[in-house]
């Protein structure tokens, strides 16, 4: 056995296909993204004190061309839900977990739009890793833990640089 007391292996974290999902095999475009135009800036996860309403409201007042997706739960904070009158913001909820690769699919860019406070500065990108596997181009906030996935994501220190790296600027 490898292992001795004191030694510590750290695994880094990754992502697997969905299970019978062929990554970037041309998904059907789900219904509810139907009639929402290109470019689709897209973001999966629950909303909670960790997410930049304030970003995403930025980018979306100055970019109407702009369309963006969000899924997840807004149970534990739903401030973004302050944008949802804006025509090109579209929140989709919970989305059942085998149909979250055909929303992904269709994303354009995909985000991680996070501020650095006490719970970003302990979790672990996860979703930067799911994007990657579909190879989406990813634009993140620099916080906390990100410097592992620095070569998967484009990583902006302030919302004007968050703004400047899709290309569609």
């Amino acid at each position: 056995c490898p292992w001795r007391k004191g030694d510590v292996y750290i695994v880094p974290n990754a992502a697997e296909p969905f299970e019978g999902i062929h990554v970037n095999q041309n998904q059907d475009t789900p219904k509810r993204l139907e009639g929402i135009s290109h470019p689709i800036i897209g973001y999966t996860g629950n909303f909670s004190s960790r997410f930049d309403v304030e970003l995403v409201g930025y980018l979306s007042k100055r970019h109407p061309e702009w369309n963006f997706v969000f899924i997840g739960s807004t149970s534990i904070d739903d401030r973004i839900m302050t944008l949802k009158d804006r025509e090109n913001i579209h929140i989709m909820g919970v989305v059942p977990y085998d149909e979250l690769p055909q929303y992904i699919e269709n994303f354009d860019v995909a985000i991680m739009p996070h501020v650095e406070n006490k719970q970003s500065a302990s979790m672990n990108p996860l979703k930067l890793f799911v994007y990657s596997l579909y190879r989406k181009p990813i634009v993140t906030s620099s916080v906390s833990n990100i410097e592992e996935v620095e070569p998967l994501a484009r990583i902006a220190n302030n919302k004007k640089e968050f703004e400047k790296m899709f290309k569609y600027s």
